[in-house]
């Protein structure tokens, strides 16, 4: 017997959780490095660099082994630097 649509229970989640709705990388506070590579034009492999240099200077977020970029410490960062 297959499952009825109709029991809210099976419905497909609805609204601002429900992961339809993406949020324009302009708008994120933090950045994976896929993302960072696609909004700031610098490969993936170059900003794995530049994190692993600059770890302290508070640009970089670390959860386990996943880096996030701070869009707007980032964009300071490279205000300030002439070279990566």
């Amino acid at each position: 017997m297959q499952p009825t649509l109709t029991n809210p229970a099976l419905l497909p989640m609805q609204g601002p959780l429900s992961g339809c709705a993406s949020v324009p990388l302009w708008k994120k506070y933090a950045l994976n490095i896929t993302e960072a590579s696609d909004y700031f034009g610098i490969g993936e492999k170059k900003l794995r660099g530049v994190i692993e240099r600059n770890l302290e200077t508070g640009f970089v977020l670390q959860n386990g082994v996943k880096y996030l970029i701070k869009r707007k410490q980032f964009e300071d960062f490279l205000d300030h630097t002439n070279s990566l």
